[in-house]
C-alpha cells in the first residue's frame, strides 16, 4: 500500500483508509501538477509518468485532458504499444507518456523527466537504471 495510508479510530474500530486515500490522491495530484507546470507547460519538454496501476494511468489521462494535455498511455492490455511510444517521441503535441510496468527496459533517451506517481509495494519489482 504503498500509496496508501489506513488510520483506524480507536472507539469505534472504523476504517478511514477511502477518506484518507482520496484526500492523498488530490495532494499528490497537486504535486504531480506542480512537477508537469515546470517540465511541459513552461518548458515544453517530454514527461514520462510511471504508475503501477492500470487504474492511475486512466485517472491521469482523465485529468491531463481536462487541462489539455495531449498524452499517449501504455499498459499490460493496451495494444499497438511500439507504436504508442513512437507516437509520443516523435509527436511533438503530446508531451506525457503514462505508462505502468511495460515501459521497463524502453529506450527513452528523447525525454526529459520521469515521475513515479506510485510506487510499488516492493522496492525490488522496479529497477531504473540511468545512463547519460
Amino acid at each position: 500500500m504503498s500509496s496508501c495510508i489506513v488510520a483506524f479510530r480507536e472507539e469505534r474500530k472504523i476504517c478511514w483508509q477511502e477518506y484518507i486515500t482520496t484526500k492523498l490522491g488530490i495532494l499528490k495530484f497537486d504535486a504531480f501538477r506542480t512537477i508537469l507546470n515546470e517540465v511541459v507547460l513552461k518548458n515544453g519538454k517530454k514527461l514520462i509518468v510511471f504508475a503501477f496501476f492500470t487504474k492511475t494511468l486512466l485517472y491521469l489521462q482523465a485529468k491531463l485532458n481536462e487541462y489539455n494535455i495531449k498524452t499517449e498511455i501504455i499498459y499490460g492490455d493496451i495494444k499497438n504499444r511500439t507504436e504508442r511510444i513512437e507516437n509520443f517521441r516523435i509527436n511533438e503535441t503530446i508531451k506525457v507518456l503514462l505508462s505502468s510496468e511495460v515501459g521497463e527496459g524502453l529506450d527513452m533517451q528523447f525525454c526529459d523527466a520521469l515521475v513515479n506517481y506510485d510506487l510499488p509495494e516492493s522496492h525490488g519489482s522496479r529497477t531504473t537504471n540511468w545512463k547519460n
